[in-house]
């Protein structure tokens, strides 16, 4: 499969390194409040999900998309398809042998 594409524009460049300098600049007024928070999770996600989930929420709440973000996490956690438990996943793998 070949992909096409278009060469980059030295304008692009110049807006990108634009948006780059506000972002940053975001991001130093922000990280002291990002570090101090301890966002809530869904409910109904496990301990590791949480753990995955929390600094993803954070920034979220800092901009003002908490609520999306939450409703987000749940939808795309559910997408995921389950693994078997561990010892589960051993069973059937010398059931199989």
């Amino acid at each position: 499969m070949h992909e096409r594409f278009e060469p980059l524009n030295p304008s692009a460049v110049a807006d990108l390194d634009a948006l780059r300098r506000e972002i940053e600049t975001w991001t130093l007024a922000a990280s002291g409040e990002s570090l101090r928070c301890w966002p809530t999770v869904p409910d109904g996600l496990t301990s590791r999900q949480a753990d995955t989930w929390r600094p993803l929420l954070a920034i979220a709440d800092l901009v003002g998309w908490g609520q999306s973000a939450r409703e987000w996490a749940i939808v795309l956690t559910e997408a995921i398809p389950k693994m078997p438990d561990a010892g589960v996943q051993i069973l059937a793998d010398m059931r199989g042998c």
